[in-house]
């Protein structure tokens, strides 16, 4: 960052026109795309997740997030990848209460993960940022959007099956893929 720009800066490519504001469990949150200053809010989400909570194709855990994975996370391309975060605003930064980390490919494939802070699951917030998702990649022309969970993840799978994904069987026998086809098949010219 230049010694010019200010540090609540949006970055070049910043795509404003997906910030929303939700009503949510008697609040308002704010759902938008990640940006390189909500690094330290992504350290602080990151240090209260369960191992379990994590896709370790898409999110990380990391022992001790250091600068350099931090950066990674929240300086996006955001031609080629989306982070969408759920913040309860404070008078500070606000807090990160879940996270949607999608990649798509040359194919049109959009890989996706999500994290929900455990005393927050079950409150709807897996279901908003999933369908946030969805209605990010639909006009997008992306061909389908995949993801995993594990096996014994009956909560995930059915916020799956609940937006028409299929439940497919993952390279591993504790994983399940999830599916959902959004598209035609998109040709690379």
């Amino acid at each position: 960052m230049s010694a010019e720009q200010p540090a609540d800066a949006v970055p070049p490519g910043y795509p404003a026109d997906l910030e929303q504001w939700v009503a949510w469990n008697r609040k308002t949150v704010q759902v938008r795309p990640v940006r390189p200053q909500d690094a330290e809010l992504h350290r602080l989400f990151f240090a209260r997740l369960d191992q379990r909570d994590l896709n370790p194709r898409t999110l990380e855990r990391m022992p001790v997030v250091g600068p350099g994975s931090l950066d990674r996370l929240t300086r996006i391309d955001y031609d080629r990848e989306m982070t969408f975060i759920v913040l309860l605003p404070d008078d500070g930064c606000g807090e990160a209460l879940a996270v949607a980390r999608s990649t798509i490919d040359v194919r049109g494939c959009a890989e996706f993960a999500l994290a929900v802070r455990p005393d927050l699951k079950g409150r709807g917030l897996g279901q908003m940022l999933l369908g946030k998702l969805i209605r990010y990649y639909y006009p997008r022309q992306a061909r389908e959007l995949v993801g995993e969970a594990r096996a014994d993840d009956i909560n995930r799978i059915e916020l799956a099956r609940a937006f028409w994904f299929e439940v497919l069987p993952a390279t591993t026998p504790d994983m399940v893929k999830l599916r959902l086809t959004l598209g035609p098949t998109v040709i690379a010219g």
